[in-house]
């Protein structure tokens, strides 16, 4: 995880840009462009947020949005990406990514 510092303002657009782990072009499969954009359908009932363009290229995504008062851009990206790689990685056979539990 960075530490980078985010602004947040309510009410704002933003412009997010997220690459694939590795920029490994998974996007270049149809299938996969396609899970992301129902991904993002999906949370956009769920956390009431606007989308008013992407683009998704081999590599990376670009998506233009707003996030609802509910919910911050930061809070709305992390469910965006981590149930699509979820899923992506269920597709693909991946086992889930086991963290050990530190006391």
């Amino acid at each position: 995880m960075s530490n980078i510092k985010r602004y947040i303002e309510e009410g704002a657009i933003y412009f997010v840009t997220s690459v694939t782990h590795k920029r490994k072009p998974i996007f270049i499969e149809e299938r996969f462009a396609n899970l992301l954009l129902a991904t993002i359908e999906y949370f956009k009932y769920y956390l009431e947020y606007v989308v008013y363009g992407y683009v998704v290229m081999f590599d990376h995504f670009h998506i233009l949005i707003q996030p609802s008062e509910k919910y911050n851009i930061s809070k709305v990206m992390n469910y965006l990406k981590g149930n699509f790689a979820r899923r992506y990685n269920e597709i693909i056979g991946r086992a889930p990514l086991r963290v050990p539990y530190k006391v």
